[in-house]
């Protein structure tokens, strides 16, 4: 089997890090790429077409739920939500 390959999305440059290097940790997991807001998430689905979205549920530009919503209609993948808060 494959790596999981792993789109990270943060508007938070330092957590887009701290998620990376977390999940390079694990061999069985590929990070191929990262997005800064909602509307940038849809673009980098449609291009890398990961196995897995993290997605930050506070996000600048469009609101998670619309971003979500957009990915399941448009380009349905696996989405994890994670939040600091």
């Amino acid at each position: 089997m494959g790596k999981v390959k792993v789109l990270i999305v943060d508007d938070s440059a330092f957590m887009r890090k701290l998620i990376s290097v977390f999940l390079a940790e694990d061999s069985r997991v590929e990070v191929i790429g990262t997005a800064r807001n909602g509307r940038d998430v849809i673009d980098k689905i449609k291009a890398l077409k990961p196995d897995v979205v993290t997605l930050d549920v506070e996000m600048p530009i469009m609101v998670v739920l619309e971003a979500l919503n957009r990915i399941m209609n448009e380009c349905p993948t696996a989405v994890v939500m994670l939040s600091s808060t």
